[in-house]
């Protein structure tokens, strides 16, 4: 499986300083760090510094400090951090007395990362001055500076076209197939903490999860009937149950809140009432725990998979016989 659902190499870095409001987003504010990656991970990781942005990228590497549906401290502006994604870009660095703008391979993946926002928050095809946004738009600073903007803006308008001739194969939202429909099938797919949306998967034709990183988001549909499904996040307590499959919805579409999770539970509506969801999580690091069946708490089930205290690095589900 891909580390993320377009294939982007993004590593979860996190950041203290955000507002923990979840809001809807608009666009993407564009920044330029005035120095490298590493120092912009320097600054978003302490809370002295009161700065942070939802993403930060590099020509290799894009680092992410923020949940999307969080508030970030980027723009100087109350408007603009509830209402725009922040997207640093290393450059800015003095070279004999100039300035150095983000280079061409740091915009290009840019341009990627530009393109899935649009896609998955349906801001439509990207436009300078509409949908992406200069810091500067929001408050008396020089940010970004000399970046190509033109060049960025071309970089992800290509990348959404890609995706959109792309969409009669991968429908949005999130829509399994149900052509079989003598068979009972699941649909799943998560989301972690250092790669964000990963693939889907059916039955138990895999696992979902990814290198081990902590599992924030779970998402689940099957081909017949309606499942109810919820998730515990480590050292808080049971998120309210879901039914939906749609990773644009946050409020039905999938379980989580952007926090590593400890548990799973799900319960499957099955049209004749003789199915059960089967379901199972790994820890962190760690080996398969027991098979649960829907919530049942009889023969030493818990009435969820997991182990409280421990973070989900892995989960599979199946349509099982009652």
């Amino acid at each position: 499986m891909l580390p993320s659902e377009y294939g982007l190499p993004i590593i979860w870095k996190g950041s203290p300083n955000y507002t923990a409001t979840r809001s809807n987003k608009v666009g993407a504010t564009i920044h330029w760090i005035v120095g490298t990656l590493a120092s912009a991970d320097a600054a978003f990781s302490t809370s002295s510094s009161q700065v942070s942005a939802h993403y930060g990228v590099g020509p290799s590497e894009i680092h992410q400090y923020v949940d999307e549906n969080y508030q970030a401290w980027h723009s100087g502006s109350t408007v603009g951090n509830a209402s725009w994604i922040g997207i640093e870009h290393e450059g800015g660095m003095l070279v004999n007395g100039v300035r150095q703008p983000p280079t061409d391979a740091v915009l290009r993946l840019s341009g990627k990362l530009l393109g899935r926002l649009h896609h998955e928050w349906g801001w439509g095809r990207p436009v300078w001055g509409v949908t992406m946004k200069p810091h500067n738009d929001f408050s008396s600073t020089e940010c970004p500076g000399t970046t190509d903007v033109a060049a960025l803006t071309a970089y992800a308008q290509a990348e959404y076209d890609r995706i959109a001739s792309e969409a009669t194969v991968t429908p949005e939202p999130d829509t399994p197939s149900t052509s079989d429909t003598t068979e009972y099938h699941v649909w799943y797919k998560v989301r972690t903490q250092a790669h964000g949306w990963l693939p889907e998967v059916a039955d138990l034709s895999d696992y979902a999860g990814w290198q081990e990183s902590p599992i924030t988001d779970v998402a689940m549909a099957v081909s017949a009937g309606t499942i109810s499904y919820q998730v515990h996040v480590k050292g808080g307590s049971w998120l309210p149950m879901v039914t939906g499959y749609n990773t644009g919805d946050a409020d039905n579409g999938y379980a989580g809140i952007g926090q590593p999770i400890d548990a799973v539970r799900a319960y499957y509506h099955s049209p004749n009432g003789d199915k059960v969801i089967r379901y199972r999580v790994a820890p962190v690091n760690g080996n398969w725990f027991d098979w649960q069946r829907d919530d049942e708490t009889s023969n030493g089930q818990d009435g969820y998979a997991g182990a409280l205290g421990y973070k989900v690095g892995k989960l599979q589900a199946e349509i099982a016989a009652w």
